[in-house]
């Protein structure tokens, strides 16, 4: 009978101790889903890239400014052969074979002209004086070169001593380069033989001369008659 009792009070006592265990054991797994902390969440996705540079057509740098034009020569009392030629009232005249002037009549009324016109316009700030000859001696190994050089020079150096600024004067000998016309005959050499002014800076800017074009060839000369052909019998 007493194990029968026991029975029915250790019965409903392990009951109770299994509803406890139980208990506990929901109670654990609670607070153990509390403490747990969630995954840390992915990181960003990375910035998209940086498009490229949009292409931009080649622009080409400006053109440098054209240069000033040439002055134009314009002066008081004077007339101009060409853009930097003066014409003149006659040719200065030399020894022959010399570069001493001769003082006669012709060749004074030609200084006094340059060295009035000089006066008269100050703009011309450098005049050329050019000396021009024939190619008479040149065969023989003259040297015309340094004769017209010496004529030029000699005509700068009287200008100097009648009141021409010999630092507004240049010169410059050609000989037999430029010829005027062919070099065929005495007159034909007279004309080639001669002194020119030019203007070489006009304000201080310098004036560009045309260029050089020779003579034209003298014509060949005729071809001599054929024998006229015989009458016929």
């Amino acid at each position: 009978m007493k194990i029968g009792r026991i029975s029915k009070v250790c019965i409903p006592l392990l009951a109770v101790v299994a509803i406890g265990s139980v208990g506990a054991l929901g109670t654990g797994c609670h607070a153990e889903a509390q403490v747990s902390t969630p995954p840390p969440p992915p990181p960003p996705p990375p910035p998209p890239p940086e498009p490229p540079p949009v292409a931009t057509a080649t622009v080409a740098p400006p053109a440098p400014p054209a240069p000033p034009a040439p002055p134009k020569v314009a002066l008081r009392g004077v007339k101009m052969k060409s853009s930097t030629q003066i014409e003149m009232p006659g040719d200065v005249e030399y020894q022959s074979g010399s570069a001493k002037i001769n003082m006669n009549e012709k060749s004074k009324k030609v200084l006094t002209f340059v060295a009035t016109l000089m006066k008269d316009n100050p703009e011309v700030s450098k005049l050329r004086i050019e000396g021009h000859t024939d190619n008479g001696g040149e065969a023989k190994g003259f040297d015309n070169v340094k004769l017209s050089t010496e004529r030029a020079q000699a005509v700068a150096d009287w200008l100097a001593k009648n009141g021409v600024d010999p630092t507004h004067m240049i010169v410059k000998g050609y000989g037999s380069q430029h010829p005027l016309v062919p070099n065929d005959t005495p007159e034909h050499m007279a004309m080639n033989r001669r002194t020119e002014f030019h203007v070489h800076e006009f304000s201080g800017v310098a004036v560009e001369a045309e260029a050089y074009v020779a003579p034209p060839a003298p014509p060949a000369p005729p071809a001599p008659p054929g024998k006229p052909a015989p009458p016929k019998k």
